[in-house]
């Protein structure tokens, strides 16, 4: 049996938003010092959870009203937006297909072994390839070799996507100084600054190497707003820990740490390295007193089955 199926039990239920909520969080040796939120859209779902469904929502309202049967989609083998994609599928009825960044596997990872389980149908790309997969021409290319299927961009971000995440901010009733986000395809963080107010500070924290470059990307996103003009948001670059998907026993630390400390877990890929990054922040005095600072739970705690042998690695057992 998968090992996602192992552990989640209630995978194929409808995701509820109103299962997410605001909370406070504290950070190791800073306890109360900090006005500190966090909005908990990890439990929307135990598979389409966080930003995942914030960015598919819109796009499966689409795709069902206009009556089409399957989607296609593009992503990593590591994809949390694979497995949500597969897992949607399998809730509304849709087919899906996945293009997959890089050689096929003999062997699945887990992802992927969830994602053909739940009916996905996966083809690979090599890297050079796959640098197309925005390309609209490419795409439709892609989408000749099947039944004219809805098209849903790497990470479920497009403007549909950015309709969706805006939407978190109902969760927060007061205007936070501050809201910080993993960064990944860039469409929650634009999203995010979509929905915010002049006053609040956007910041967000790329889980890739060099990660500068997501900045053209999410001014694209956004650039068809002009309410857009004034907000504030910047990206933090040096929280990567050396790449995607990389972690190092600092990491793991405070991970365990953060956890003891708040008894909810978080993902290693995502948002442990944006958690983190407000925790450096802090210890440098970058916030004052009175700042509200939320973050997002951004979910994809599917993530952290895949990263057992690493962390065993890391903390020499196993």
């Amino acid at each position: 049996m998968n090992l996602f199926l192992n552990k989640y039990d209630k995978i194929l239920e409808l995701p509820d938003e109103n299962q997410s909520l605001l909370q406070r969080f504290y950070l190791p040796n800073i306890g109360e010092n900090l006005q500190t939120f966090v909005v908990r859209d990890d439990l929307i779902h135990q598979a389409i959870s966080g930003n995942k469904w914030r960015k598919l929502k819109y796009n499966l309202e689409k795709a069902k009203n206009e009556n089409y049967k399957t989607i296609l989609t593009f992503g990593g083998a590591f994809s949390n937006h694979l497995f949500a994609v597969a897992t949607a599928g399998k809730i509304y009825g849709f087919e899906t297909i996945a293009f997959v960044r890089g050689e096929e596997y003999e062997q699945l990872n887990p992802t992927l072994e969830y994602a053909k389980l739940s009916g996905m149908s996966i083809f690979y790309l090599n890297r050079e390839t796959y640098r197309n997969r925005n390309n609209p021409d490419f795409q439709r290319e892609l989408a000749k070799n099947f039944e004219n299927p809805f098209i849903v961009p790497e990470g479920g971000s497009n403007h549909f996507a950015l309709k969706g995440v805006a939407e978190i901010y109902k969760l927060i009733p007061f205007t936070p100084s501050y809201v910080f986000s993993a960064v990944g395809s860039g469409g929650t963080l634009a999203g995010l600054i979509d929905g915010a107010e002049k006053s609040t500070k956007i910041i967000g924290i790329p889980a890739i190497k060099n990660g500068s470059y997501m900045k053209e990307i999410i001014k694209n996103f956004i650039s068809y707003n002009s309410e857009n003009d004034g907000k504030i948001w910047s990206l933090f670059t040096d929280f990567h820990f050396g790449g995607f998907a990389k972690i190092d026993k600092k990491l793991v630390d405070f991970v365990y740490k953060f956890q003891q400390i708040n008894g909810f877990e978080i993902d290693f890929i995502y948002t442990a390295k944006m958690f983190y990054a407000i925790w450096e922040l802090a210890k440098q005095s970058y916030f004052c007193k009175t700042d509200k600072i939320v973050a997002i739970h951004t979910g994809g705690l599917q993530g952290n089955v895949g990263m057992q042998n690493k962390i065993k690695k890391i903390l020499n057992y196993g």
